[in-house]
């Protein structure tokens, strides 16, 4: 029997399937996922993944898997003083 979906973020209860991609940090580095399957809400977008998908992405990233490619990534910082309820650190 498949679960219903209730999406965390907005309580919206329609869902599509999609293929995503996501930047996860490990470590000092960052890697990219592609292809990875998500329940998408048709409300506000946010991604719910699977139990089985969030620990085939823990094993490919964690484990001895050879990335399919390399690409660059650019790192933006949002300016410390528009960040809501942080103080900016100097």
């Amino acid at each position: 029997m498949e679960e219903a979906f209730g999406c965390a973020v907005c309580g919206a209860d329609e869902c599509h399937e999609e293929l995503v991609e996501e930047v996860f940090h490990i470590g000092e580095q960052y890697v990219l996922v592609d292809h990875i399957p998500a329940a998408v809400c048709d409300r506000c977008g946010d991604l719910t993944f699977s139990a089985d998908t969030v620990e085939r992405v823990r094993i490919l990233v964690h484990g001895e898997a050879k990335p399919e490619r390399s690409v660059a990534l650019s790192v933006f910082e949002y300016p410390a003083g528009e960040r809501a309820g942080h103080t900016a650190q100097a």
